[in-house]
């Protein structure tokens, strides 16, 4: 596995737990949250070894949420206004996704294009091997009903040094709220994980998401030597 690219001394993990602070994203964040979601990418793999920079990971990933849905995003910063960890989601209305992501195309063929002669051998084999998976349906869902019944989606990340600490129950917390005051009636995730349950499958169970979908993905075997599987879970969200 990679070096993280962001450290964290252990000792100070709990000081810079009390100290955190939760708030709404913001432009200067992103890079420190690109630093964070590379770190944890892959069922916490990392990719810094595939691609040394990543303006196209950070815009091809995580671009939607930068510009269309801040009202659904939320960071951890510390006391030196350092990002510790985020959350963002979307809901799932198919028309618009495309075009957030007809809009976005420029961009993320802009960084393409930069980053390109910096990725690695085993970067390309990887993204390769993502879109052989892409075209042989390992993504899609098997059910309409997931993004019917759970519309809404997301994503958390906590820095390393910082995972189970409590930092993720608190923004998860809010997001749960926020889907509640928005009426919005389950949200869906997913995340790769292996044959046992890992530390982030059991995090969302303690949630009360439940597993409905798991497929193998066979790009993974580039990453990990361990069989790694796409797992959908989803949640209704119950009003009070």
């Amino acid at each position: 596995m990679p070096a993280a690219l962001f450290k964290i001394n252990p000792g100070e993990a709990l000081l810079l737990e009390k100290r955190k602070q939760i708030r709404k994203f913001r432009s200067s964040d992103r890079e420190q949250v690109t630093r964070i979601f590379i770190d944890n990418a892959f069922a916490g793999e990392g990719l810094a070894d595939y691609f040394p920079r990543f303006g196209f990971l950070a815009w091809a990933m995580m671009g939607r949420y930068f510009i269309f849905r801040r009202d659904f995003f939320w960071v951890a910063q510390d006391e030196k206004d350092q990002v510790i960890g985020f959350i963002c989601g979307d809901t799932e209305h198919f028309c618009l996704n495309l075009l957030k992501i007809f809009l976005l195309a420029p961009v993320i063929a802009f960084w393409f294009i930069l980053d390109a002669p910096f990725i690695t051998r085993r970067g390309w084999d990887l993204l390769g091997g993502f879109f052989w998976s892409l075209i042989r349906g390992e993504f899609n869902f098997n059910s309409r009903e997931i993004p019917r019944d759970y519309p809404a989606h997301l994503h958390i990340n906590i820095a390393p040094g910082l995972q189970q600490k409590g930092l993720g129950s608190e923004l998860m917390e809010i997001f749960l709220q926020e889907l509640e005051k928005r009426s919005i009636k389950g949200v869906h995730l997913r995340l790769y994980d292996g044959d046992d349950e890992g530390q982030a499958y059991r995090f969302f169970k303690k949630f009360s998401f439940k597993e409905v979908t798991r497929k193998e993905a066979s790009f993974m075997s580039r990453v990990s030597e361990e069989k790694k599987f796409l797992i959908t879970m989803v949640r209704k969200i119950e009003r009070g």
